[in-house]
């Protein structure tokens, strides 16, 4: 258990957690895009999805906690990660990510 701690707590595991989080996310999104894409196919198409989904809904109130949970590890983890990041390097980089995109056509 000590290896997993360990690991939760290092920057990658942070964005192990941010990508999963993230992940979850994305995969809501799309879940409720499809949901919503069935308003084109009529009435029928529509309100067979929401007698679903009723049918459903104790498992939708689960989710619903799970991606609550979700959301705030993944905005927790990336206000962590972004302090870390800042507290490592004070110093910004000479050249800004324009000026580099600049240099690198140039070099063409």
């Amino acid at each position: 258990m000590g290896f997993v701690l360990k690991f939760i707590n290092s920057s990658i595991g942070k964005k192990f957690i941010m990508a999963v989080t993230g992940s979850f996310l994305i995969i809501f999104l799309i879940i409720h895009l499809i949901g919503n894409i069935t308003l084109f196919f009529g009435p029928g198409a529509f309100n067979g999805y929401v007698l679903a989904l009723e049918t459903i809904k104790p498992l939708i109130r689960i989710i619903e906690l799970v991606l609550l949970a979700a959301f705030i590890f993944h905005i927790f983890n990336g206000v962590v990660l972004w302090f870390e990041n800042k507290r490592a390097r004070d110093t910004n980089y000479t050249i800004s990510g324009s000026k580099r995109i600049v240099l690198c056509f140039q070099e063409l």
